[in-house]
């Protein structure tokens, strides 16, 4: 005996979409609208492939309108996660009329072991 056809609505298509991409697992989203997990992927194949996608461009405009404020945490975060930034030393961070100044101290090289010196 086969249930009732599902129809999705753009109301089911924000659910859907918000809920992927907040990381809903896709059995959770079904079970939600009341159908099975292959009738989600073949009527909402869009909204759970691309919203994950979108969501993580959001949060990374907020952080770099963040960083870009002036706030150091974010400035650090992006440059770590984005830019490739190491921690080599520490940096002084200067805060005048005119804006942030941020100067960095690399830290002295560590000597190698023996062990290392052959590899």
């Amino acid at each position: 005996m086969q249930g009732k056809r599902h129809e999705p609505t753009d109301e089911t298509r924000k659910l859907v979409r918000h809920f992927s991409a907040c990381g809903v697992q896709q059995e959770a989203i079904a079970a939600y609208l009341e159908i099975q997990r292959q009738t989600l992927a073949k009527h909402y194949r869009r909204e759970l492939d691309t919203a994950s996608t979108e969501r993580n461009a959001q949060v990374a405009q907020r952080l770099f309108d963040v960083a870009m404020g002036g706030n150091i945490t974010g400035l650090i975060f992006w440059l770590k996660s984005r830019a490739g930034w190491r921690d080599n030393g520490t940096a002084e961070v200067e805060a005048t009329e005119g804006g942030l100044t941020i100067n960095f101290v690399e830290a002295p090289a560590r000597e190698t072991t023996p062990e290392e010196s052959e590899n």
